[in-house]
């Protein structure tokens, strides 16, 4: 049985699946087809698209011997149940997490949700305010992640894996330095990994953020009660072509900006999470505390 020899965790939105891509390209790298299986996460994602386990295990079928396996599931760092079940599955693996500033990570989360279908509100800030009555079951909660800033925890999500696994076999990536130079993090990684780090690949963007203009609209090609009736009513070429028609009408425009006011109040509401983040994982973070100083001496 072939299993993963590495795991890219998470963060969401965090460049996972460009990095999933990059890797999968390698000739010494097998990544499956299915991008986040989410089979070690059942906590987050229960109803994941591998839940059996014999069909996970038949992902990595065909792999050669000489190839490093790797697995990419962005719910594996906010699951409080991945690492243990990573750890007993595959004790020596090696782990790849992926960092972004929380308050970036929370809007992009959120753009995300509006184009799954599973977030109703469009604007963040109402989304945001939300948190309390979601968590109470006051209000809804589907898919992963529903939860804005439980999925930015970072500090308590890495010291689980830090429980589990020694730190010469963690990675940390920051979606700053892969945005900035995508074939140095990449280097660096396949290093890490134990391959030929002169393999370039195509380094183009994965995964765009991509702006709702009616989250009521989304929803319904979403749902999966009006699939199961446009599969009765024509060929699937057709039902293919009329959800890429409408999803490209609904999709566009330009990303509303986050209120500067509710920005500065997150990243003080952060500046603990990103403190101890940076003792965690021994990186200057200051960038990301700097700005939110500036615009506030600024105003005043």
């Amino acid at each position: 049985m072939n299993k993963p020899d590495f795991f890219i965790v998470g963060a969401p939105k965090c460049g996972t699946t460009a990095m999933y891509h990059f890797l999968r390209q390698h000739p010494a790298i097998f990544m499956p087809v299915v991008k986040e299986p989410h089979f070690f996460a059942p906590d987050v994602h229960p109803r994941a698209p591998i839940r059996d386990e014999a069909a996970y295990w038949a992902l990595f079928d065909t792999a050669v011997p000489t190839q490093k396996i790797g697995e990419a599931s962005a719910t594996y760092l906010y699951s409080r149940q991945a690492a243990a079940n990573i750890k007993q599955c595959c004790p020596s693996a090696k782990i790849i997490i992926m960092l972004r500033h929380p308050v970036d990570v929370m809007v992009s989360l959120h753009q995300q949700r509006l184009y799954n279908g599973v977030e109703r509100i469009q604007d963040f800030s109402a989304a945001l305010q939300q948190e309390d009555a979601r968590k109470q079951g006051r209000a809804p909660a589907s898919g992963a992640f529903p939860f804005y800033r439980a999925a930015v925890a970072f500090c308590e999500q890495i010291k689980r894996y830090d429980a589990l696994f020694d730190r010469a076999d963690m990675q940390f990536i920051l979606h700053d330095d892969l945005r900035a130079d995508a074939a140095s993090v990449y280097r660096q990684t396949l290093r890490f990994l134990a391959v030929d780090d002169t393999f370039q690949p195509d380094f183009r963007v994965w995964n765009a953020g991509r702006q709702i203009r009616s989250p009521q609209v989304q929803r319904l090609i979403k749902e999966s009660a009006l699939r199961r009736l446009v599969r009765r009513a024509m060929p699937l070429v057709w039902r293919q072509k009329l959800v890429a028609f409408i999803e490209r009408k609904n999709v566009g425009g330009v990303y509303a900006p986050l209120p500067p006011a509710l920005r500065w109040q997150l990243q003080r509401e952060f500046a603990g999470e990103i403190t101890c983040l940076e003792r965690l994982i021994g990186r200057d973070l200051s960038h990301w505390q700097r700005p939110a100083a500036a615009k506030e001496r600024g105003t005043a």
